[in-house]
């Protein structure tokens, strides 16, 4: 009978489905109560249906972790076949993960304190996002999230919302992580959310075993929402949607990218350019994006269907700028080719060219009302152009260098320009002439922006400042000063009380307009920041860094930067005592610190430097620690009581390697002022200045038997020194850029090298031959050493067995080999992907010792973290691999090096 109105298919894995709309009007019909036998109570049937949900996913074959019975935390999920995970998810349980929160939300049931859903949460929740991962819906379980906060009684609930709060900051920082490798839940999700995160302190049982001690974390949640990765080059532009709901990226990866600002999933990639994009922009309806590339060309794209809309051709040279008009009919767009285009967006035609510019324009902007262009050039000039006409309205003439930005104040009737003679300059748009010049800058001002009241402009300088102008008196009223590095970007928040800045110094901060104080200094990038944009409502930050990352910020919540109290430069150095129980650092801050492995703490900072510390090292018997800086100084310090036992001068440029020879009586440095020196540390003097290089020295290591030194160098050579005489060996040659690593092997018969020609040599210190090379390495090394038994190589990333015709075999041993390892985004053993680094924990240097691996971070964080690779059984696995013969990593050579 039923035939005749629902369709029941013959597959049960399919729905069933209503033929005809009515048919559920008939059953819900609220007249129809009490009077049809086939009346159904929506509210009740729905609350029914969630509680049955609940149910299952609860019961004896509903969640739990590791649901498809993974025998490695790091597995991909494209790793897993689809049958599998139908199998361990059944179609019912997918649907009870999937359609709960619908069902409860239909029912109009509020969630208590202790009521079902909270239980559930409480004991399930991780479980639940590890499945919604496996079925490739992270993103519908945000949506989820959200719609339970919603739902919570505002009398009853207060644990309950606290919780989906915690919740959707975790599901939000994890989300990629959740829909790659499901299984990070219980381990990088977990061992890097914040202290206070009620996730963490409830799941906290479900951290592995292998994890043995932590690094401490931040205490709470930060202004970071979101961490937007995909693009595979630097971000160079960012824009939010008119109506906040998207954010575009543009990226030398070729490449725009829409992600869904609620839930960060990647919408769209727009694929069609050529070149690096250097420029995005939304139309203000919001259906279409346009980007400019340095393929010369403009696309624009449907932004609802990620499908490319039409490519606007024509420029002879990159495009740097676009731009919508006011009303979305017309986009304009600055070229090197010193023109500007104007583009009918219905037809994709060329509407105008606007010549007259005789260098690169690199700015453009529409004025408020849509009639007028402003054009900046590299020709020194700003132009205004009738787009009615397409002719020159008029030319603003003044700077004395490239115009990089420009700006229209909000009612039209003034221009802004920022140049890289220092000045900012004001135009005024009815007469043509200099309304004021701003000069207070010492550096180039990279860009320009009126507040929304037009009361002030905003300049943002590569002196690493950001000023605040008044536009009447023309007066600075405030310097924004706090960043260290060059400012790259500037934008105000929709009401005017903000500033948003990026810098190259890889962070965001946040300045009160009022009292030009910085309310928030948001760190998470690794790179530099290239742009920042507030969402129409102010409610969000966004940045494109070169990182290759979009995040997205929090614009209410300060957050300070220092927070865990370690450095304040980037780290660039790192190293672990001999007995592993000490690490040191370096920082571009000018310190070095000393940590405490076991409790992850500093016990003692080295301040003295005049200039970032490039290189640390512990001495052989880990009682020196040695520090190399960029004010030339080696200097040598109590690796107990910290204090300074000695400063070596001699370089007359920056140190940039040390090593300690094996007896521990000797330092070696090598430099930028092209040499290697050794240090005699009974006498605190130079005793042999090693010269030759014809550029800076980057990398030094002693043999075992401390009677050679290998330096490595940008003039792409490895130079061999006797250390008694000081006389060179030979000069090794067939690297094609910087040698930054060399080491000896055991016997020291060999020397091995790394170049940024991403290139491993293996050379004969008898005969200079080169007797073998790892083509294409695809890892950047900062360290390279010899197993005990020259088996094997290690690099921070990996380690690499040797040929058996370049060691002695019968010696094979892997028992003191380095265990972990830093690899792209994952620390690893064995060959396994142990667990995930989330961008903000990804090092700029590592170290490892026994089951210990140190990081540091571009915030000037040190991470320590002990895991017991053994527990899971790694080792094994790496010897089968040896003895299965994964060898064959090197081209054995018979070429001489001259």
């Amino acid at each position: 009978m039923l035939h005749s109105v629902l369709s029941i298919p013959v597959d049960e894995n399919l729905p069933v489905r209503v033929l005809h709309l009515s048919f559920r009007d008939f059953l819900l019909d609220p007249q129809k109560s009490g009077k049809s036998p086939f009346w159904v109570d929506e509210s009740e049937t729905h609350e029914m249906l969630a509680s049955k949900c609940l149910q299952l996913m609860s019961g004896p074959k509903g969640l739990r972790e590791n649901m498809c019975n993974l025998s490695r935390p790091g597995t991909l999920r494209s790793e897993i076949d689809k049958s599998t995970i139908d199998h361990c998810i059944r179609p019912e349980l997918q649907y009870a993960c999937r359609y709960w929160v619908d069902h409860w939300q239909q029912s109009k049931s509020y969630i208590r304190d202790g009521d079902p859903v909270y239980t559930f949460l409480q004991t399930h929740f991780l479980h639940w996002l590890e499945a919604m991962g496996l079925i490739g819906e992270v993103s519908e379980g945000i949506r989820m999230i959200d719609n339970l906060q919603f739902l919570v009684d505002s009398d009853e609930g207060a644990k309950s919302l606290a919780f989906l709060r915690d919740g959707k900051r975790f599901a939000l920082r994890n989300r990629s992580i959740v829909e790659q490798a499901p299984l990070q839940l219980y381990s990088s999700a977990l061992i890097f959310a914040p202290e206070m995160s009620i996730i963490r302190r409830i799941f906290n049982g479900h951290i592995p075993r292998w994890i043995v001690r932590r690094s401490k974390v931040e205490t709470d949640w930060n202004a970071s929402l979101q961490t937007l990765e995909g693009h595979c080059s630097n971000i160079q532009a960012v824009a939010f949607s008119p109506d906040g709901q998207l954010v575009a990226s543009g990226s030398e990866d070729s490449s725009v990218r829409l992600w869904d600002v609620p839930t960060g999933y990647c919408r769209s990639t727009l694929e069609g350019h050529s070149s690096n994009v250097r420029a995005v922009a939304f139309s203000p309806d919001r259906r279409l994006a346009a980007s400019g590339s340095e393929d010369r060309t403009v696309r624009l794209w449907n932004v609802t269907t990620g499908s490319s809309y039409c490519t606007l051709a024509g420029h002879s040279d990159w495009v740097s700028s676009v731009a919508f008009s006011p009303d979305g009919q017309l986009v304009a767009s600055g070229s090197h080719d010193s023109s500007v285009r104007l583009w009918h967006v219905a037809t994709g035609s060329c509407r105008s060219t606007l010549k007259g510019h005789s260098g690169i324009v690199r700015a453009i902007a529409f004025s408020p009302d849509g009639q007028l262009a402003a054009s900046g050039s590299a020709d020194t000039t700003v132009r205004l152009w009738d787009l009615a006409t397409g002719s020159s309205y008029s030319r603003f003439e003044g700077h004395s260098n490239t115009i990089i930005s420009v700006a229209f104040s909000p009612d039209g009737q003034l221009v802004a320009s920022g140049s890289d003679d220092w000045t900012v300059r004001l135009w005024d748009v009815a007469t043509g002439s200099s309304y004021s010049t701003l000069d207070c800058h010492s550096d180039s001002v990279i860009l320009v922006a009126f507040s929304p009241d037009g009361q002030l402009v905003a300049s943002g300088s590569f002196d690493s400042s950001i000023r605040l102008w008044e536009v009447s008196t023309g007066y600075c009223r405030s310097t924004l000063e706090g960043h260290s590095d060059s400012v790259t970007s500037v934008a105000f928040s929709p009401d005017g009380q903000l500033v948003a800045s990026g810098s190259y110094d890889s962070s965001v901060r946040l300045w009160d307009v009022p009292s030009g104080y910085c309310r928030s200094t948001l760190e998470g990038h690794t790179d530099t920041v290239r742009a920042v944009a507030f969402s129409p409502d102010g409610q969000l930050v966004a940045s494109g860094s070169s990182d290759m990352t979009v995040r997205l910020w929090e614009a209410a919540t300060e957050s300070r930067s220092g927070t865990f109290g370690d450095h304040s430069g980037t780290v660039g150095a790192i190293a672990f005592s001999p007995d592993g129980k000490r690490a040191a650092s370096g920082s571009d801050d000018g310190t070095a610190r000393l940590w405490d492995v076991a409790t992850g703490s500093s016990y003692s900072t080295l301040a003295g430097h005049m200039n970032r510390v490039t290189s640390v090292a512990f001495s052989p018997d880990g009682q020196l620690v040695a520090s190399g800086s960029f004010d030339s100084c080696v200097r040598l310090w109590n690796a107990a009581t910290g204090s300074c036992r000695s400063t070596l001068m001699g370089h007359s440029s920056f140190v940039n390697a040390l090593c300690f020879s094996p007896d521990g009586q000797l330092v070696g440095s090598g430099s930028s002022d092209l040499t290697v020196q050794l240090w005699d540390l009974a006498t605190e003097s130079c005793r042999s200045k090693l010269e030759g290089h014809l550029e800076d020295v980057y990398s030094v290591s002693f043999s075992r038997d401390g009677q050679m030194v290998a330096s490595g160098s940008k003039d792409s050579t490895i130079r061999l020194w006797n250390v008694a005489t000081g006389s060179c060996l030979g000069t090794f040659e067939c690297h094609s850029y910087c040698v930054s690593a060399v080491a000896f092997s055991p016997d020291g018969q060999l020397v091995a090298s790394w170049s940024e020609d991403y290139k491993i040599r293996l050379w004969d210190t008898a005969t200079g031959l080169c007797r073998g090379t790892l083509e294409a390495y695809p890892q950047r090394v900062k360290a390279i050493v010899f197993s005990s038994d020259g088996s094997h190589l290690t690099t921070d990333c990996e380690r690499i067995a040797l040929p058996s015709a370049l060691f002695n075999s019968s010696s094979y041993s892997t028992k003191d080999l380095r265990t972990l390892f830093a690899r792209t985004r994952w620390v690893t053993s064995a060959g396994q992907r142990l667990f995930w680094l989330p961008s903000e924990y990804r090092p700029r240097c590592t170290a490892a010792r026994g089951n210990f691996i140190c990081f540091g971070h571009t915030s000037g964080h040190v991470t320590i973290l002990e895991l017991d690779s053994d527990d899971m059984a790694l080792q094994r696995d790496f010897d089968q691999q040896e003895a299965g013969g994964a060898k064959a990593f090197f081209k054995l050579e018979e070429k001489t090096s001259l």
